[in-house]
C-alpha cells in the first residue's frame, strides 16, 4: 500500500513541481517520502559510499522544503492563476489594519522642540 502512495507521489507531485502548478501542495506530499528516504534508506551508505543516493535525497529534501516555505515564485502558473486572489486578500488584510484617516500626518512641533539649524 505504502509504495502506490510513494509512487503516485512522485508522478504526479514531480508533474505538478514541473509545472509550477499547485507547487506548496506537491513538496508537502513529497517531503515524507523524502525524510523516509534519507534517514531510513540511505542513511546506512553514509556520505562517502560509492553512489551518491544519501546526498541526492538530502539536496532534494532541501529544496523541497525550501519550495514549501517559499512558494514558486512569480514565473509560475501558481502566481498567474491565483495572483488576483492573492492580492485581494493582501488589500483585504491591509485595509483590516487601517485606522482611518488617509496618509499619517506629523504635528508639526512646537516652539521649544524646534532645534536651531547648524550651519
Amino acid at each position: 500500500m505504502l509504495v502506490h502512495y510513494i509512487t503516485i507521489a512522485h508522478l504526479v507531485g514531480g508533474l505538478m513541481l514541473a509545472a509550477k502548478l499547485f507547487t506548496r501542495l506537491a513538496a508537502l506530499v513529497q517531503i515524507p517520502i523524502l525524510i523516509g528516504a534519507v534517514f531510513f534508506v540511505h542513511i546506512e551508505e553514509g556520505l562517502f559510499a560509492p553512489g551518491q543516493s544519501l546526498k541526492l535525497a538530502a539536496l532534494v529534501l532541501f529544496l523541497l522544503i525550501l519550495v514549501a516555505v517559499f512558494g514558486p515564485g512569480h514565473f509560475s502558473l501558481d502566481y498567474v492563476l491565483f495572483r488576483k486572489k492573492v492580492e485581494k486578500e493582501a488589500e483585504r488584510a491591509l485595509s483590516a489594519l487601517d485606522l482611518g484617516g488617509g496618509p499619517i500626518s506629523h504635528p508639526e512641533p512646537t516652539h521649544h522642540e524646534r532645534r536651531p539649524v547648524a550651519g
